[in-house]
């Protein structure tokens, strides 16, 4: 339904924008806790990938949508999220010993 309507879509966007803004401190908490000497590249580099997952996204939307049907997004875009769960994944999954070592 907010689809349909200009002033809708503009307010699940919002919303939208608000939800993932949401986890970044606890992601930059998490960041520093791992790197605390090198905190500032960490979250400098953290804030260009998440930059250029944003460009890519765009980019990649828009190609999907020249080049096949818009229902597509979903699916692609649920590859990549879940892509990112395996990273994070990943990333918990690693004992305190090792990242501790990692940044030092």
């Amino acid at each position: 339904m907010s689809t349909k309507l200009l002033a809708g879509s503009i307010v699940a966007v919002m919303l939208w924008v608000a939800a993932v803004q949401t986890t970044v401190p606890a992601q930059q908490y998490y960041l520093i806790s791992l790197t605390p000497h090198s905190s500032q590249v960490a979250l400098s580099i953290n804030t260009s990938v998440f930059q250029l997952g944003l460009a890519l996204g765009a980019g990649l939307g828009g190609v999907i949508v020249n080049h096949a049907a818009i229902w597509h997004i979903s699916w692609v875009s649920g590859l990549f999220v879940l892509a990112g769960f395996g990273f994070a994944l990943a990333s918990f999954a690693q004992p305190k010993e090792a990242r501790k070592a990692k940044s030092a």
